[in-house]
């Protein structure tokens, strides 16, 4: 409405300083300078008249910059919201979309934690630490591991896609080793791998459980992995988790 009536008003000057000039009697010479006043060149200081002419013109009145809205009327980048509309990078997230947290680790998908930014998972160097384990009193036959009825001595032996990679301390006569033992790996895309608790023993050694993870996922390097017995050790179990470099 603002610019219609801007408009309108310089219409209107124009129509009156037009028929003044008809009427100051020089008819012929002053209609044709009417032709400036056309410009409203004239107009604009004749305009000082009611200087409305600056305000009536609107000044700018020729439909300048007040007929676009000018800068002003388009909201100029205002309107727009320039880089503040459209959220520039922080509305998209940017990089904050990628941050994360290593404990417990937040990302998703294929991707692990690294320096607080979710990074391919696979491909990459990871130290494999053995943590710890609660173990049975007794074994599959309900019998001590040892045979003077003592504690087991446990040790973990680690595999990697079918390769022995590792193989912990041996913890004497303990249902609860702590062990905190790591041991540096890449880890490719779908590896398996595999994890045995031991009872160290003079002859052979003895099997007292094991698992494996086949066709690893991120998941499993994110949050670790806790390997379970079965049957009559169903309670025991050791935990290993995977820390990037």
């Amino acid at each position: 409405m603002k610019r219609y009536l801007g408009v309108s008003g310089v219409g209107v000057l124009l129509i009156s300083v037009g028929v003044g000039g008809c009427g100051s009697g020089k008819g012929g010479t002053d209609a044709g300078t009417g032709g400036v006043v056309g410009t409203g060149g004239v107009v604009g200081t004749g305009g000082v008249v009611g200087t409305g002419g600056v305000a009536g013109t609107g000044g700018v009145g020729t439909g300048g910059v007040a007929a676009t809205g000018g800068i002003v009327g388009t909201g100029g980048i205002v309107a727009t919201g320039g880089i503040a509309g459209t959220g520039g990078v922080m509305g998209t997230g940017g990089a904050a979309s990628t941050a994360c947290s290593q404990e417990p680790d937040t990302c998703t998908g294929d991707d692990i934690c690294v320096s607080g930014t979710c990074v391919a998972a696979f491909g990459r160097t990871y130290r494999v630490v053995t943590v710890q384990a609660s173990l049975t009193m007794y074994n599959q036959s309900n019998e001590a591991w040892d045979a003077s009825g003592g504690l087991p001595d446990p040790f973990v032996a680690l595999e990697l896609d079918g390769f022995a990679f590792y193989k912990t301390s041996t913890k004497q006569d303990t249902l609860m080793p702590v062990w905190n033992e790591q041991m540096m790996s890449v880890i490719a895309p779908a590896s398996t791998i595999t994890v045995s608790v031991m009872d160290a023993d003079l002859g052979d050694d003895d099997l007292m459980f094991s698992c494996e993870d086949r066709a690893m996922t991120a998941a499993s390097l994110r949050d670790g992995m806790t390997c379970f017995g079965t049957g009559a050790l169903a309670a025991a179990h050791v935990d290993l988790k995977f820390l990037t470099q």
